[in-house]
């Protein structure tokens, strides 16, 4: 179902990002805008180079998308280890319910595996409850709180 992203994979992989990105524009408007496109060329070459960028494919059509990046932490006061960090994840919103996240994030554990991860995180934002019980579902723990305040 995952497949690293292709150049002609771009507009499809725009409108999934867009379309995740308007739900955050709507929490917090005060931290977003609205681009021209989520994923300009240059941004979406590199994420190719750098296998961060990976489409979910059912039935001929992209219905899903993950960005990723491997963080690794060998600094004093930590164990070391490897996190795949999921920095964007997205369902076509017509295609929800039908098990395709569930297999965005089963194959995205593999991924972490193949790539020498020992855990898979992620944020979301607290306003997103379907994401965080989905989350919650596929066995994900709270690990941290972020806090902020407007000067």
């Amino acid at each position: 179902m995952l497949e690293l992203a292709r150049p002609e994979d771009r507009a499809a992989v725009n409108a999934l990002a867009e379309q995740v990105h308007r739900l955050h524009l709507g929490w917090r408007p005060d931290l977003f805008r609205m681009p021209e496109q989520m994923y300009p060329e240059e941004r979406f070459r590199e994420a190719i180079e750098k296998k961060e960028l990976f489409c979910a494919w059912q039935d001929g059509q992209i219905v899903g998308y993950m960005n990723v990046r491997v963080a690794e932490y060998d600094i004093p006061g930590f164990v070391s280890h490897r996190e795949l960090v999921m920095e964007e994840l997205g369902v076509r919103q017509d295609c929800r319910g039908q098990g395709i996240g569930t297999r965005i994030m089963e194959e995205a554990c593999a991924i972490a595996k193949a790539f020498g991860c020992t855990r898979v995180r992620l944020g979301a934002y607290a306003e997103n409850e379907e994401a965080l019980a989905f989350y919650r579902k596929m066995g994900f723990r709270l690990r941290s709180v972020t806090l902020e305040r407007t000067i």
